[in-house]
Order: C-alpha cells, then structure tokens, then sequence
C-alpha cells in the first residue's frame, strides 16, 4: 500500500533513481552519445507536417486552461518562422520558438491586457492574460504577467500553479517544482479551501515537475494527492492522473501499487478529451496493443508526443529499451515542443546522457 508523506521542499535534494537505467545498455559518453542523439533529431525533423491536431489529452472543465497545451489552428510544423521570438532552449540544445498569432488569438491577447488594466487587482484577469499569451506559446511574456500579479498577490495558489506550468514548458523543472509545492503548502495548510479543480492542477503539475526530474517516488506522492481531488463518476480526471501515477509508481519501483492504478480503468470510461491517455493504459492492463493504438508514420505532432511518448514509457518498462531509445528521439526532434510528452522525452534522453544529474 502506498502511503502519502506530508509535503516537503524537494528541491535541492539528491535524484531518486532506480537500482539499474533503463539505458543500462547505453555504455557511452556525453561526448560520444550527444552526436548520435543530434544526428537523430536532425533525421526527424521532417516529421509532422500531419493535419492540425486534435485537443490535447488532459484538458480541463469549462474555462480552465487545458492541462496539455491546446494546438494552435494550423500544424506547428508548417509555422515558426525563424523571426518569432526564441522562448527558451530544449534539454537537447534546439531552440523553441512561439507560434504565429491567428487575428482572433491577436484580439484575444489585447482584449485580456485591456481587462487586466482596467482591474489590476483581480487574480482572474492575470490569470487570463497568461493563458491568451500561453496559446501562442509565448510562455515567457506569460511568466512575466505572473510575476507581476505575484508581486501584488504574494503565494496566491492559482498564480503559482499557473506560473509554474509555464516554467514547465521551458524546461525550467526547479523553479516549476517550487512554484507548485508552494501552491500545494497552501492546499494542505487549509483544506478545502481551493476549488477541486485547482487543487487538481496542482498536485497534477506538481507531479509533472518532479517526473521530469526523475523524482519518481515524490511524483508518485504529488498524484496520489491528485486523485484524492477527483469527484466521483469523473473519469476524464481519474484517467488524466491515472496515466502518470502509474509511471511514476512502476519507474520508483512499486509494481503493486502501479497495478492497483490500473484496475478501475475500462473501456467503457465516460473519456473523449483524455481518450489517448485511456487507450495507454489499457495497453498496460494488456487489453491492447501498440499497433491499436500508435502509428508514428500516420500520428499528427501532437498524438506522435502524447501517445508515443506513453508507448516508448511502455517499451522501458518491458525492456526494449533500443525501441524506446528511437521513438523517444523521434519524439524530441518533433515540432510541438511543449506537449508534456515531448518534453518528458526531451527529460529521458538527457537523463542518459547526465545520469545523477538533476534538473
């Protein structure tokens, strides 16, 4: 049975790994592993110019922002011209760029700087700003919105969890996982105080955050507290966390507890947004298969991140670990960089190349 912890800061503590790499086969250096790593992104790079994608796994109830980045209205493969403001590096060295604004995105962005001028003390209208900027993936302008609404609302919770999101989606794991474990001290110090939604995206990203560091057992807490905020008959929820929480508990080592993940999950689930995440985990209760599920010739760029990223998770876990390798380097080289399932590649594929090394 696992057990959940109370919430302590993490940040600065040595990575959790497991006993043996899932690379373990992998016996070269960064010196000699970081050619083969660029040569097979340079090969990828073509890929994805597949229509526009559908809505991304793990999007929330009515006006909340989507828990995975929604796709913008043309395939980002087609777009990113390279005068578009550079908003941060890849862990693997590629330069990540926002995407052209459509007019209705334009008017969006200047309607919510509008509102947020006009009431500059409301959480809400920061919030929102954010989120427009976020959609063109300018997620540098979004964090510095938050910074700004931090600075008048010091350790408010839903400014914390939105700017920690971002700092995901630059890769910036530390200040993320600082971020949201402030937000999360906040959860425990007055329960029920936060709306379940929010206290969902937290402990979410939370876990998020620590996943991509490699802290699989603290992830695997930050889920579990997750899952406790999921209201009954919500299955497009219980199988948003289930997804990780099983990772994150098979990757810290506890199968049962991960098996146990698994076994409310159906195929009948009442799931249409998070529909990838159900086929996953139904590939891990073994009612399906890889073939079913993934075809990486014929996935937009979102689906080749989102389900091939769960698919190549599925691989190290079963040991075909040079399958995994080539799909998660196909992953990292695709052009919708800041799906969770592209940056959890990015996360993997460096972690072999820095192992002991912490984000």
């Amino acid at each position: 049975m696992t057990t959940i912890r109370p919430l302590r800061r993490r940040s600065r503590l040595p990575i959790a790994r497991l006993s043996s790499s899932f690379f373990s086969p992998l016996q070269l250096s960064p010196l000699q592993l970081w050619p083969l790593l660029l040569s097979s992104l340079l090969l990828s790079s073509g890929i994805g110019s597949a229509a526009p994608a559908a809505a991304e796994p793990g999007q929330e109830r009515a006006a909340q922002e989507p828990r995975q980045e929604p796709p913008s209205q043309e395939s980002p493969a087609q777009q990113a011209p390279a005068d578009l403001p550079v908003q941060g590096t890849s862990l693997l060295g590629r330069e990540l760029r926002s995407q052209p604004p459509t007019p209705e995105q334009e008017a969006a962005i200047e309607e919510a700087r509008r509102a947020l001028a006009e009431h500059p003390g409301e959480v809400e209208r920061v919030v929102a700003l954010g989120q427009a900027l976020a959609a063109v993936w300018r997620y540098r302008e979004a964090i510095e919105v938050y910074d700004r609404g931090l600075a008048a609302h010091p350790d408010d919770p839903l400014l914390l969890r939105h700017r920690g999101h971002r700092y995901i989606s630059l890769r910036d794991f530390a200040r993320a996982e600082d971020d949201l474990e402030r937000a999360a001290a906040r959860d425990l110090a007055a329960p029920g105080s936060l709306p379940a939604a929010t206290r969902f995206d937290i402990w979410y990203h939370l876990g998020l955050a620590r996943t991509l560091r490699g802290d699989f057992a603290d992830a695997a807490e930050a889920y579990l507290r997750c899952r406790e905020t999921v209201a009954d008959g919500d299955d497009e929820s219980l199988v948003a966390v289930a997804r990780w929480l099983w990772e994150s508990l098979r990757r810290a080592g506890d199968e049962q507890a991960a098996r146990a993940v698994l076994e409310p999950i159906h195929g009948g689930m009442a799931v249409e947004e998070n529909r990838a995440y159900l086929d996953l985990l139904r590939l891990y209760r073994g009612e399906s298969t890889v073939e079913a599920i993934f075809d990486p010739e014929d996935a937009s760029p979102l689906d080749l991140a989102t389900v091939g990223y769960g698919v190549a998770s599925w691989w190290l876990s079963t040991g075909e670990e040079e399958r995994a390798r080539e799909l998660l380097e196909r992953i990292a080289g695709g052009p919708y960089w800041p799906a969770f399932g592209q940056i959890a590649a990015e996360a993997e594929l460096d972690r072999a190349v820095r192992p002991g090394e912490r984000r």
